[in-house]
């Protein structure tokens, strides 16, 4: 990312998250937006927090499941479908997909780097506010680091129908190995 902002993400199951968008030079919180189960809420600046309405809380809720799922060991659960579906080339590698469907969740496609195994791509249909539309979702990961024993991408981008929207690189990422406090997840 730039120095114009920063984000820090806390994403402990599949239906909590904690994002937080930072002003790198201030060093506080743009923005605060936060899951927890069936309710959620936006925090910009010094504002009260908003309740995130119907629609936003159900895509944002798909996306924290999103996030969720790719640490791979959720795709184990009951209730999640896997089926295979057409490979595809991802930064120049055959990448090989399968096709993920867990409840009332918008299905995923997962693309694994055919040599390493390595989770390269995520694509999903996702309705955007900012387009006012449904979008071909792609998130490309890359530059894969040693992070406490496992590899973990340092870089991604974000494509919308094939046009770049975002990148990022992750600066600091850690495991948390003693559960979360449960206020990180109430009302900001």
């Amino acid at each position: 990312m730039t120095d114009a902002g920063k984000l820090h993400a806390v994403v402990p199951g599949k239906d909590k998250v904690r994002w937080i968008f930072l002003d790198a030079a201030a060093k506080k919180p743009l923005v605060i937006e936060l899951i927890n189960g069936r309710q959620g809420w936006a925090k910009t600046g010094d504002q009260a927090a908003d309740e995130l309405p119907g629609d936003m809380l159900d895509s944002e809720s798909d996306d924290a499941y999103l996030n969720w799922a790719t640490m791979l060991v959720p795709l184990k659960k009951d209730g999640v479908r896997l089926s295979t579906i057409k490979d595809e080339t991802v930064a120049g590698r055959k990448a090989e997909g399968i096709l993920v469907k867990a409840g009332k969740h918008r299905p995923f496609k997962f693309y694994f780097d055919a040599e390493t195994h390595l989770l390269v791509m995520c694509e999903t249909i996702s309705k955007k506010e900012d387009v006012q539309s449904e979008v071909v979702e792609r998130t490309i990961w890359s530059d894969f680091q040693d992070v406490q024993g496992t590899k973990q991408p340092l870089k991604l981008s974000v494509l919308w129908d094939g046009v770049e929207v975002s990148e990022g690189r992750v600066v600091d990422l850690k495991f948390y190995e003693k559960p979360l406090e449960a206020k990180l997840f109430e009302k900001p």
